[in-house]
């Protein structure tokens, strides 16, 4: 049988079809595999935009320092310090000269805390830089260099709002840092408070046996499941490691803790001693033969200096606050009562004598001496860090069984036995920088305040 000729060309017509169907099918999938190519692509980019901001924090917090002799950022924030560390003479921390405030913003939302540029990001540090801020790049010194293309950071530090604050004074030792990473166009932006710190030990000696045993010589387990018990934030365990210094020895006039005016404005308002009557208390010493002076009645808000040795013994049950207790010789606190936001310094050393508690203004010590820090009956409490270093050649030792301290201890040697607890409360504010200290660059860093961190956008 003859076909139809109106059927003529009906496969063509069917074939046609098919390819155009099949091409768009094709079409498609090529399209979704490129918006899935494209989705994997952006993933991976965002990710590492947090990875480099997170960089720029970890960065900037080992680069900021506090300057020297100074107790707070304000020097760093108003963007005029030049450490001496270097020839050059420009900020370490410059001022941003064009910066933005926003909530989402690099330099923060409030204009008035100032925005400073980290000195890694300064043509000063790096001259791959053409101006000062310039973000850091994988062509510059991106840590992640060769393995994010196209990939830059910047990072800036302003002022928290912290207690005490007011634009770009510091009073808390804290500023906030911001990081902005960017990889391909995905960008991260991540802020922390940092808290100025140093890299000490929970226990710090200047002996390389640290701590000993008390008059054994040898070294003394001290861990969280020892007696005596050390408990330490994670790499801050008993060692062996430089001390800080006094800016001048107790023995000189000069020294922070002999003028009664470093009590005016103290770095932390909440624990101050801010009330300190501005005129020191002068106490007579016996005559010859009688070298103890019994403060017996004392009084808050006071700044006592005794040129002899001093016992301290307050009425019972009562809790004394805002006490500084200078002595050029040796002071014996023998009183059971408490006392709040206290320093007690001995030139030639400090006794603990009965069953008091002793809560230190942090960041200022508990107790300072160039002598001997012992204890001789009773067990008290100390809430607050301890220093005992003598002038060279001496030694001053820290063995203050059964006492339990809750901060950090610093001894040329310490000698530990007994049931003492030895604790940082897992709390880095025992680790800021204690006034009237000198630390060495490689002591000083920064630790982030907790609950701080997070991600801005």
């Amino acid at each position: 049988m003859k076909q139809r000729s109106d059927e003529r060309g009906t496969v063509l017509i069917l074939a046609i079809l098919l390819v155009i169907v099949l091409s768009m099918s094709g079409a498609s999938f090529l399209h979704l595999h490129f918006l899935e190519m494209r989705m994997a692509t952006n993933e991976v980019s965002n990710h590492a935009g947090f990875y480099l901001a997170n960089t720029g924090i970890e960065r900037a917090r080992e680069t900021f320092k506090l300057p020297n002799g100074q107790t707070n950022w304000s020097k760093v924030l108003d963007g005029t310090y030049d450490s001496l560390d270097d020839a050059d003479t420009a900020p370490d921390y410059p001022a941003d000269s064009s910066p933005v405030f926003c909530p989402t913003c690099l330099c923060g939302p409030n204009s008035a805390n100032g925005c400073v540029i980290p000195s890694f990001q300064t043509t000063a540090k790096n001259p791959a830089f053409a101006a000062d801020g310039d973000p850091v790049t994988s062509s510059t010194d991106t840590p992640l260099a060769g393995i994010f293309f196209n990939s830059l950071y910047s990072v800036r530090a302003f002022n928290n709002d912290g207690t005490g604050d007011l634009g770009t004074t510091d009073g808390d030792q804290k500023m906030t840092i911001r990081a902005l990473g960017n990889v391909r166009g995905e960008q991260k932006l991540i802020e922390a408070t940092i808290i100025a710190g140093v890299k000490d030990n929970l226990i710090t000696c200047g002996d390389p046996v640290c701590p000993e045993k008390a008059k054994t010589g040898h070294k003394a387990d001290c861990d969280e499941t020892t007696t005596p018990k050390c408990s330490a934030i994670e790499g801050h365990e008993p060692a062996t490691s430089l001390l800080p210094t006094l800016d001048h020895p107790l023995t000189d006039s000069n020294n922070y803790y002999r003028n009664v005016n470093n009590f005016n404005n103290p770095p932390e308002p909440l624990e101050s001693l801010s009330l300190i009557n501005r005129t020191p208390i002068p106490l007579p010493c016996p005559a010859t033969g009688k070298k103890e002076v019994d403060l017996n009645s004392l009084q808050n808000n006071s700044y006592y200096f005794i040129n002899c040795d001093v016992t301290v013994q307050g009425a019972p049950g009562v809790t004394y606050d805002n006490i500084v207790i200078f002595s050029t010789g040796n002071v014996s606190v023998t009183s059971g009562n408490a006392l709040t936001h206290a320093i007690i310094i001995g030139t030639t050393g400090v006794q603990f004598n009965g069953n008091g508690e002793l809560h230190a203004p942090r960041p200022y010590p508990a107790v300072i001496s160039q002598g001997n820090v012992s204890n001789s009956s009773g067990s008290a409490t100390v809430y607050g860090n301890i220093y005992a270093s003598a002038p060279p050649p001496g030694t001053a030792i820290v063995e203050v069984n059964p006492v339990s301290v809750y901060g950090l201890v610093y001894g040329d040697r310490v000698q530990i036995q007994g049931s003492s607890i030895y604790s940082d409360e897992n709390n880095i504010e025992y680790y800021q920088q204690m006034p009237g200290f000198i630390y060495s660059r490689n002591q000083q860093t920064t630790n982030v305040v907790a609950g701080t961190w997070k991600e801005i956008q």
